[in-house]
């Protein structure tokens, strides 16, 4: 067959036992009556003959993934899209192999961070992992559980590699915006920020968090089961938890003041047992 086609459908609930009162719709119950939602639709497109395939998630925080709830307008979904490329070279064990993913956890609509109505107060927690209700959200032992760049957050990752039946050399780069809905709920019009617009709003709109990260890596097989692997990694962070102290440049670009830097070299070894 030329291509390969898969789709498929995950729903998690959580059931929480508790004695604790909440109120739920102006009605006061208890959390053991409320359940906490996830869920996504995914596909993934093979195509042997052209050593590729795509793939992509979609998904809902607090609500079953069917899709008139995927294409409400109101709401909160989450993205994954991905594609992948294997580029044989002339030894026949040797290859390239690049991947390009991005994932958007970010609310595609800012205005689901407000409350209609009443913009500058008592903003709903809704991103993707936390809840209106049980405010922790999608955790295990007060972990959040889930995409690794966390809730509100938006990546884009490039990664590609030259591998041969040894050596495995590859660059990795990648783009972190950190909880863009707590930045829009901080900073854009600043909930807790008085002196701002009127009082009501900070105005604060250069004060994001952005990681850049790249990493060059390598893989050496000492034999099938016996692996070395080392790895250098830069990370630029600018705006450092949201916080931006000014150093003198432009309003738009980064402060050498509130900007952090930070290289990471790994070594490690690698056995399989079976």
């Amino acid at each position: 067959m030329d291509a390969f086609f898969f789709v498929g459908y995950s729903y998690t609930s959580q059931h929480y036992v508790t004695n604790s009162v909440i109120k739920i719709n102006n009605e006061f119950a208890t959390l053991d009556s409320y359940n906490q939602k996830l869920g996504p639709l995914f596909f993934r497109l093979l195509l042997p003959k052209e050593n590729a395939e795509i793939y992509g998630e979609m998904g809902v925080p607090d609500g079953k993934p069917i899709f008139s709830n995927l294409f409400s307008d109101k709401t909160k979904s989450g993205i994954i899209l991905g594609a992948s490329k294997l580029i044989r070279l002339n030894k026949s064990t040797n290859f390239l192999n690049f991947n390009f993913e991005i994932t958007q956890l970010q609310l595609m609509d800012s205005k689901s961070l407000f409350q209609m109505g009443n913009p500058y107060n008592n903003h709903p927690i809704n991103s993707w992992y936390t809840n209106t209700i049980i405010r922790q959200g999608y955790t295990n032992e007060a972990q959040i559980m889930g995409a690794s760049i966390g809730p509100g957050s938006n990546s884009q990752t490039f990664n590609g590699s030259w591998n041969s039946s040894k050596v495995k050399i590859g660059l990795q780069l990648e783009r972190v915006a950190i909880n863009n809905d707590f930045y829009f709920i901080q900073y854009y019009i600043g909930q807790n920020n008085p002196g701002g617009l009127n009082g009501k709003g900070a105005g604060y709109y250069n004060r994001y968090w952005v990681e850049l990260n790249s990493s060059l890596y390598t893989e050496y097989s000492i034999s099938d089961r016996f692996f070395l692997l080392a790895s250098i990694m830069n990370t630029n962070s600018m705006n450092y938890r949201w916080v931006r102290n000014e150093d003198g440049s432009k309003w738009d670009k980064p402060s050498s003041l509130s900007d952090k830097y930070n290289t990471r070299l790994n070594f490690s070894m690698r056995f399989y047992l079976n």
